[in-house]
């Protein structure tokens, strides 16, 4: 389990929350508030696939360029 995954998907839900909340109260415009509930959607989906990435093993290699 990665910590910056539960990271990503805690600012997720406060962008989605946020998103939710200015389209009840009809404070922005639709294309913000998308542009929100879009973003917010992405974060979680981020973090997500760092939670739920297996964990490197000892003797795996390093997916993407690890230290050498």
């Amino acid at each position: 389990m990665d910590w910056w995954g539960v990271f990503y998907i805690v600012i997720g839900l406060w962008l989605v929350s946020r998103a939710i909340s200015s389209i009840a109260k009809g404070s922005s415009s639709w294309f913000w508030n998308l542009l929100w509930l879009a973003g917010g959607g992405y974060v979680i989906y981020l973090g997500y696939l760092k939670v739920s990435a297996p964990a490197p093993g000892l003797f795996t290699p390093v997916v993407g360029g690890g230290r050498r």
